[in-house]
């Protein structure tokens, strides 16, 4: 019995010490980076639509209640997109529509539209919560 347990440690030593965990290290930091810019954005964000668009307190705050509404919303469908392609695809096509939420943002700056807005915030966290969902 003492032979197994040494022969095990032995070959778990081997297998883990080959491995280089640096850059998967360093990208599932900046994920979590992006996703807590994501989610702290909004006390930035809603003042400021607040006084650009003109909005009462209860209009501004829909931008973050669509912010937390897509975990309500998208929560099943994300753990069953993991279970068809992998949490790691998963996490790469996520963070590719993070891309492009965060992107379209300019667009609705310009149109200074609150609905675009509230989709928008709903959509990036939609990508988030795909993320987390592992």
């Amino acid at each position: 019995m003492g032979s197994l347990i040494k022969q095990t440690t032995m070959n778990t030593k081997t297998t883990t010490g080959n491995k280089n965990f640096i850059s998967p290290l360093i990208i599932v930091g900046i994920m979590f980076f992006a996703i807590g810019f994501a989610l702290g954005i909004n006390s930035y964000l809603i003042p400021l639509l607040k006084g650009t668009l003109n909005l009462s307190s209860a209009q501004s705050y829909l931008v973050l209640a669509a912010t937390f509404g897509a975990f309500a919303i998208f929560g099943y469908p994300a753990s069953l997109v993991i279970g068809k392609i992998g949490y790691k695809k998963t996490m790469a096509l996520s963070f590719l529509m993070f891309a492009l939420g965060f992107y379209l943002y300019i667009p609705s700056a310009a149109m200074k539209s609150l609905p675009l807005f509230c989709w928008l915030r709903l959509s990036v966290e939609w990508e988030i919560l795909f993320c987390r969902r592992r």
